[in-house]
């Protein structure tokens, strides 16, 4: 899992995926994340429909890690590769 180019669809699909395989937790604390997602321009980020690039990112309520969701699906494939699978799946269409 490489590209961050991304729909940003896609990616609050890959969101939802790994809510309900219950995998939407703060690596680092363990805390659950809720589905809420940040996002600001940033040339490194997700690609909105109308081609504007987005970062996009998610706090932890305990802890207060802000994880770019990037990041997340790396490490939760790092973790889990059937997940991997499915979340390439849901980003790559």
């Amino acid at each position: 899992m490489e590209s961050q180019a991304w729909p940003l669809g896609r990616v609050m699909k890959a969101v939802a995926l790994l809510e309900e395989r219950g995998l939407l937790k703060c690596l680092w604390c363990g805390t659950e994340l809720c589905r809420t997602v940040c996002v600001e321009p940033h040339d490194g980020g997700f690609v909105t429909l109308d081609g504007v690039k987005l970062w996009a990112w998610t706090e932890c309520p305990k802890c207060g890690y802000q994880w770019a969701l990037w990041k997340l699906f790396r490490l939760v494939c790092v973790r889990n590769e059937a997940i991997c699978r499915e979340l390439e799946q849901v980003l790559e269409r």
